[in-house]
């Protein structure tokens, strides 16, 4: 499915070995909203284009599936994964 979402600068979980990106505003098929943020591994491809720090997030299309997880114990929740065919928009 295509999305469109803001990448923003912002890691998580660098010294673990399977550090995480930050995308924000994630929209399906630019038709509401998916999740206001989502945590995405970081692959070569997303961090040659990830901003630095704090700058202003890059708004970029990209396909990818979704993921089911269970947080807080039970409470099903909605990740992406997979994520291909980055553009900047």
């Amino acid at each position: 499915m295509l999305y469109t979402a803001k990448l923003t600068g912002n890691r998580r979980d660098i010294q673990t070995g399977s550090p995480k990106a930050l995308l924000i505003n994630i929209n399906p098929d630019n038709d509401g909203l998916f999740r206001d943020h989502c945590w995405v591994e970081l692959t070569p491809e997303i961090e040659a284009m990830q901003p630095e720090g704090h700058k202003k997030p890059l708004l970029i299309g990209f396909e990818a599936k979704v993921k089911k997880y269970i947080k807080r114990g039970t409470e099903v929740a909605y990740t992406l994964h997979n994520i291909t065919d980055i553009t900047r928009i």
